[in-house]
């Protein structure tokens, strides 16, 4: 993920790649999201997110929910240890109130990939603040086949 040194675990410039792709969002007058790849634990994840806040938050370019806090789609959150997300997302809220969104260390709305017809229980019980389908082929996946849609 984004680090200060601006590489991710690829070696892509990241930091280099996220300015560009914000100037050019601003200057249209969209907004964008962050999508973390969840190749890392859901620690790592987070600080990922709190450094896309630290760094990028302010931008006006970047998408926020209602509360003003940056979303974050996290890709393939259904396959993580649901205890680890829990305690990433819900259970260090209550050792650390106030500290952002619900009590979190980051400040964020945390939105799970549903491929799976499990991901909404895990989803749910892992803490997350929504979930989004990404394939748009129809029966791809669960989530992707628009008659299921009413059950999730």
């Amino acid at each position: 993920g984004p680090s200060p040194e601006g590489g991710d675990p690829q070696g892509v410039c990241v930091d280099t790649r996220i300015k560009l792709a914000l100037e050019a969002a601003q200057a249209a007058g969209v907004e964008v999201a962050f999508q973390i790849e969840t190749t890392l634990s859901a620690d790592e994840t987070l600080e990922n997110a709190k450094y896309l806040v630290e760094k990028y938050g302010k931008s006006p370019a970047v998408f926020k929910a209602k509360g003003g806090h940056p979303v974050f789609f996290i890709h393939e959150s259904g396959l993580g240890d649901i205890e680890e997300w829990r305690e990433v997302l819900v259970a260090k809220s209550a050792l650390a109130p106030g500290e952002g969104l619900g009590g979190r260390s980051v400040k964020g709305v945390f939105v799970g990939l549903w491929k799976r017809p499990s991901d909404g229980m895990v989803l749910s019980e892992a803490g997350f603040d929504a979930f989004y389908t990404l394939y748009a082929h129809k029966s791809y996946t669960f989530g992707s086949t628009p008659t299921k849609w009413r059950t999730m």
